[in-house]
């Protein structure tokens, strides 16, 4: 058992070190294609989520999970092995790019769900069975409805959805923030003497200052 342990942690801290790099040599060469940077983000991110948060704990959901990271991965990978047919036949995507589609939104929720809780996910529902059911409402509500094919379409392949400005901030911007406060805080028996001015803490209030308002500004230069 604590063998198995010791691999488990062994395996997220590669993927750690390998989120890391990957960030730190984009924000370095700054030549990645920002969609294929989104892409893979997520997919670094939704592994360890699945790793980390499993909705059933023990050996019952390591299947369950297998499953969420092997078709999250593939998603990615077809994304990134097809974007540029993709790009061209933009508004016909093919049924296997549906079912990768349906697929990854599920999983983002599931993700989503695991790390935040409901609330969020339910918002996200309703977002979403807004623009199926829109017809349904009456007055200024409604609209005509769009098929499940768009929406899909729309959420997986376009710069708009899963892979918009905020998973681009997040990969461009707060991933790093992240990535150095893990560093700080990790030296907390050194920032945190109560006699010292430089305090893990008040590097973290900081911080988050400075993400919000880096996110501002990368919201404003890309509305």
């Amino acid at each position: 058992m604590g063998e198995k342990n010791i691999n488990f942690s062994s395996l997220v801290y590669f993927l750690s070190i390998c989120v890391s790099l990957f960030h730190l040599y984009a924000a370095e060469v700054g030549t990645i294609f920002g969609m294929f940077q989104r892409i893979i983000h997520w997919m670094f991110m939704s592994i360890l989520i699945f790793m980390l948060h499993p909705s059933i704990k023990g050996k019952k959901g390591i299947p369950l999970n297998i499953i969420f990271i092997f078709v999250t991965s593939l998603a990615g990978i077809y994304l990134l092995l097809n974007f540029e047919d993709i790009a061209f036949r933009l508004g016909n995507p093919t049924g296997f790019e549906i079912f990768l589609g349906i697929a990854t939104i599920l999983l983002v929720l599931e993700a989503t769900r695991r790390v935040v809780g409901w609330p969020i996910v339910i918002v996200a529902i309703l977002s979403i069975s807004y623009a199926y059911f829109g017809y349904l409402l009456p007055g200024i509500l409604g609209h005509r409805g769009y098929s499940l094919t768009r929406i899909t379409s729309h959420l997986f392949l376009t710069t708009e959805g899963i892979y918009g400005v905020p998973l681009g901030a997040s990969a461009s911007f707060i991933i790093l923030f992240i990535a150095y406060l893990i560093w700080i805080l990790d030296y907390k028996t050194i920032l945190c003497f109560p006699d010292s001015l430089l305090q893990g803490h008040s590097i973290w209030h900081l911080a988050n200052a400075i993400v919000l308002y880096t996110f501002f500004l990368f919201i404003k230069k890309n509305s």
